[in-house]
């Protein structure tokens, strides 16, 4: 039961406060151990006039049965293991928030509280003791994620304290595939944007789109081929490869992930590479007293890398890391490393994952491993290719994205083949790799 006051109408991070605990739930709802559809009442305070009642409409909560009827919700409670969780609309819930409370609802340090259906009458008594539980338990609003015993969840209990929450949202958006570059440059920039563009009709997909403005003026810039102009787009690639993370963000915090949302993003980041290698490419190809054999190879290179980034990348997105372990018969760490620090691996990362396999590397420990896996992230490679164009060596830039376009490439080719002969029912040959 969700004790709903004046407090339901507040927004926060553009969800209003109802709406906000219905998704926050109905997300828990949607883990693959649960199937039933859960029944939720909203008990209306006194004070919010019928006018202003409204229940969640959004079609994404499939797992909630909602309604403001408060004795059939007691009849159907009866028929179940009779008790009742009880929270108000004062709780803001980041994802993954539910988790942590319910775990901790037989203790004192849940902002909930389990009543019993026959106590479904107190709503009132019961929403006083939640509010003074919540003052005595208040969790510190500016502590990061990472601290030990940090909170999902926050309680608002005056409207000035909705800007602190909204910032804790925001730190609990990241994703663990994020590498140094992301975490510790990118993210507090893309937050402080994310905290303003949530409250505008912004998609995260709209926002993706827009941002593609950056490399596209971005590669025009390093088509002049002079130092000014690729200073400005090594400016442009990073604000891109900063602000990313918004659309993504935007969409945690609002509950609009989508499958479309995800490939979209992929599709982007792969023509921003793209752009850039071109953009070096030709602008390289055009710098005085560059001589016509050289200009023609870092034009050819430049459109070469650009090409085989832009289809290896792409069917490198069509099996997933897992599959590719179960295709390799492989007895050894790799696996089991690979597969506990999968959360570490974006889908394309086969690469990476094939190089620590034939390197070694894990037998001088995983830490150097996971260093390794940290130091090849998209965002660190984005943030060192700014700095080398701004040293004046955008020719390294050059020459690492066509290696790496390479090596993808032929990773590229091995999963089709792979996937093409575990289609037919074939073993692929071994290979010495």
């Amino acid at each position: 039961m969700i004790l709903a006051d004046e407090s339901s109408l507040r927004k926060i991070a553009g969800l209003g406060q109802l709406d906000r605990l219905a998704l926050a739930l109905n997300d828990f709802l949607s883990r693959p151990n649960e199937s039933n559809a859960m029944p939720v009442c909203v008990f209306w305070s006194d004070q919010l006039p019928p006018d202003q009642r409204r229940l969640p409409q959004s079609r994404k909560l499939a797992r909630l049965v909602l309604s403001d009827d408060v004795e059939k919700f007691a009849s159907e409670v009866k028929t179940g293991d009779g008790q009742i969780l009880f929270f108000n609309t004062h709780l803001v819930v980041s994802r993954g928030g539910f988790t942590q409370i319910l775990d901790e609802i037989e203790t004192q340090d849940a902002p909930a509280l389990l009543i019993s259906e026959s106590d479904i009458a107190l709503a009132r008594e019961i929403n006083a003791r939640l509010a003074d539980r919540m003052v005595a338990m208040q969790p510190d609003l500016t502590s990061p994620p990472d601290t030990p015993g940090f909170r999902k969840w926050s309680y608002i209990r005056d409207p000035k304290e909705i800007r602190a929450a909204e910032k804790r949202l925001f730190l609990n958006t990241a994703k663990t595939q994020d590498g140094v570059i992301a975490r510790w440059i990118n993210r507090p920039v893309s937050r402080v944007v994310s905290r303003w563009l949530v409250r505008l009709p912004f998609s995260p997909n709209q926002w993706t789109l827009a941002l593609m403005v950056a490399p596209i003026a971005g590669s025009i810039l390093l088509i002049r081929g002079d130092y000014l102009g690729a200073a400005i787009a090594a400016i442009l690639f990073q604000l891109q490869s900063a602000l990313d993370g918004c659309d993504g963000e935007i969409a945690r915090v609002k509950y609009l992930e989508s499958d479309w949302g995800h490939k979209l993003d992929g599709i982007c980041d792969r023509l921003a590479t793209m752009l850039l290698a071109i953009g070096i490419g030709v602008g390289l190809s055009r710098q005085p007293g560059i001589s016509d054999p050289a200009g023609s190879f870092y034009l050819m290179e430049g459109i070469l890398t650009a090409l085989l980034i832009g289809v290896s990348e792409t069917l490198l997105q069509r099996s997933t890391i897992e599959e590719s372990l179960a295709r390799d018969k492989v007895d050894n760490a790799y696996p089991n490393y690979v597969r506990s620090n999968q959360q570490f691996f974006n889908a394309g990362d086969h690469l990476k994952v094939w190089a620590i396999k034939n390197s070694g590397m894990l037998f001088l420990g995983e830490r150097l491993t996971s260093f390794f896996v940290q130091l090849t992230k998209r965002d660190v490679f984005n943030f060192a290719f700014a700095l080398f164009i701004l040293c004046g060596r955008s020719r390294w830039v050059l020459h690492i994205l066509a290696a790496v376009a390479c090596g993808i490439s032929v990773m590229a080719m091995r999963n089709l083949l792979m996937m093409v002969f575990a289609t037919q029912g074939r073993p692929p040959a071994a290979s010495g790799d």
